[in-house]
């Protein structure tokens, strides 16, 4: 969904700006105080300056509870945080923008997203195909169309196994290694 597209990006950053009559905007990057995070956002806020001229972001490094106290009361810009699903299921993560959902900080709502959700734990609750379709236009809706959310990375663990081990189960979501089964094979 969201690829690197800087020529469009600068384009509709200099259309933004005829349109709000401005040349300059400052706003406020909000994340927490861990070093993954202000690497992260020290990062972000390089690239937008070079590559947006005019725009000025300010870091607002803040401890994590802090950060999601800020986040749920809309006192934020642009908040910069992380999260991974207890789940393997898109749905996990899209669930979190529903209108209702006491996760919407970004208070989106938008009843043709929220449809979509219905969707697809109820009519295509048993078409896997049709459910998959669904979720992919709800990605779209939420990031493409209205950029409630924006994508940075996907974390990922890398693992080395002795190849005498064997039968160890590597999960995706969850505890990272099962060793129940597992094996030293001479």
């Amino acid at each position: 969904m969201a690829v690197y597209d800087l020529e469009t990006a600068q384009a509709e950053w200099e259309t933004a700006k005829e349109e709000l009559g401005i040349e300059t905007l400052s706003i406020e990057l909000l994340t927490s105080d861990t070093e993954t995070s202000k690497t992260t956002a020290e990062f972000l806020q390089s690239q937008w300056q070079q590559n947006l001229p005019g725009l000025t972001i300010t870091i607002r490094n803040v401890p994590l509870k802090s950060r999601m106290e800020s986040t749920t009361n809309g006192d934020y810009d642009i908040a910069y945080g992380t999260y991974t699903p207890s789940y393997a299921d898109p749905i996990a993560f899209l669930e979190m923008y529903e209108s209702t959902s006491g996760l919407n900080s970004s208070r989106f709502a938008d009843e043709g997203y929220d449809a979509l959700l219905d969707d697809t734990r109820s009519t295509y609750a048993n078409d896997a195909e049709q459910r998959w379709e669904t979720l992919l236009a709800a990605e779209e809706t939420l990031i493409a169309e209205n950029a409630v959310n924006a994508p940075i990375y996907q974390g990922a663990n890398a693992n080395l196994v002795d190849p005498s081990l064997k039968d160890v189960q590597i999960q995706p979501v969850g505890a990272a290694m099962y060793f129940r089964t597992a094996y030293v094979e001479e």
